[in-house]
């Protein structure tokens, strides 16, 4: 298995983008890309390479695990002991935006601050 450190930048972008809403991930090379995901197939590449199997609990500390949660999915996880602002939950979903002339949806995200979560600015995301 390889250092998630040692992929390129755009590779190790990906994964923590992928860890941010799943538990782990498994990484492949093959026909000069990297893939995620585990399936079986009648041939593969001759470049084809296991590259490693990340988890989020090696790549985030508990408190961006559960920042990471509350962003991705607009809601508490069992584990977080902070204050309950459901019309925050609420908030976050209802001013989503999308243009779809460029393709790009707008999100509110957050952090946690003296371990409650609060939102703290907004970010874009091009689809």
């Amino acid at each position: 298995m390889r250092e998630l450190n040692t992929l390129p930048i755009e590779e190790q972008e990906s994964i923590k983008r992928t860890l941010r809403a799943y538990d782990e991930v498994v990484v492949f090379f093959e026909n000069g890309k990297y893939t995620h995901g585990v399936c079986l197939k009648s041939s593969y590449a001759p470049d084809h390479e296991y590259v490693g199997t990340y988890r989020a609990d090696e790549v985030y500390t508990e408190d961006e695990r559960i920042e990471n949660y509350i962003n991705e999915f607009n809601c508490y996880p069992p584990n977080y002991k902070g204050k309950r602002d459901y019309q925050m939950m609420h908030r976050m979903e209802d001013e989503r935006e999308y243009d779809p002339e460029t393709s790009t949806l707008t999100i509110w995200v957050g952090k946690l601050i003296d371990g409650d979560f609060t939102l703290t600015h907004k970010e874009a995301h091009t689809i």
